[in-house]
């Protein structure tokens, strides 16, 4: 089966040959009814999600729960949104959770989020703040720049009683690193507005400027404020005017 998945995978990625996800199709089919794992997976997918044929949720299905057999990780996860959205499909909570406990248990990072994110909300389940926060960490421990911000917005703002300046900063940090605006301009925030050992009114600059420079009007117009008012740093008019025309381009109503 391996020569014809990899004949498949050549006519749907159009490498070296010409495109033809039909030609793809009858491959991958060779392969998966011959218990080729990846086969199965790619077949589901394009049966689910391909913009050169049209969706066949039944056929999605099956393949990716052939795959999801073999402990297919990404098959797990995709059949786990399918049945929690009921998109085309009958709803089954249970299955969906399921399917998305399974692949997250075993280090799935979109998985991990996405259960975090049901339990922190409670949607389709019952909130659970401690699993919330379990799966959202282990996610965020993976990179996820998702995981890290709603982490460090959590302890930022002390919801669920869990306020830790210190891990905010940490979860914030990692997710500006990756160059999320909103984290950054929290960071910012957190350095300029903190009257404790915490305060640093340069990274406080730093963190604003990369958000300003993402467009986010909140920390463009904080800039105006350093570089106008002039209370830690050289005034800069011009600099100070730059930023608030930015912010009020973007309708922040603090720069009218």
């Amino acid at each position: 089966p391996n020569s014809q998945y990899i004949l498949g995978s050549l006519f749907y990625e159009g490498k070296h040959i010409r495109k033809d996800v039909n030609k793809a199709i009858y491959f991958f089919e060779k392969a998966a009814n011959q218990n080729h794992t990846s086969a199965q997976f790619n077949l589901g997918f394009i049966f689910y999600n391909n913009e050169d044929i049209s969706q066949n949720m039944n056929k999605a299905v099956h393949y990716l729960t052939l795959a999801a057999k073999q402990n297919h990780l990404e098959a797990l996860y995709i059949l786990g949104i399918i049945y929690l959205n009921g998109e085309n499909i009958k709803q089954d909570i249970n299955e969906g959770i399921r399917n998305l406990t399974l692949a997250a248990d075993q280090n799935h990072i979109e998985s991990q989020y996405s259960l975090g994110d049901l339990y922190l909300k409670g949607k389709y389940v019952q909130q659970n703040i401690d699993k919330a926060i379990q799966y959202i960490t282990l996610a965020a421990d993976q990179n996820h720049i998702e995981a890290q911000y709603v982490l460090g917005n959590i302890f930022l703002e002390g919801e669920y009683s869990l306020y830790d300046i210190r891990k905010a900063i940490k979860y914030l940090t990692l997710a500006a690193d990756q160059n999320h605006p909103i984290a950054q301009y929290l960071l910012g925030d957190i350095y300029y507005n903190n009257d404790n050992e915490i305060k640093d009114i340069q990274k406080a600059i730093y963190y604003f400027t990369l958000a300003a420079n993402q467009n986010n009007s909140e920390a463009q117009f904080e800039l105006f404020n350093l570089y106008y008012k002039a209370k830690y740093i050289k005034q800069d008019i011009n600099l100070a005017f730059h930023y608030l025309k930015l912010a009020a381009d973007q309708n922040n109503l603090d720069a009218f």
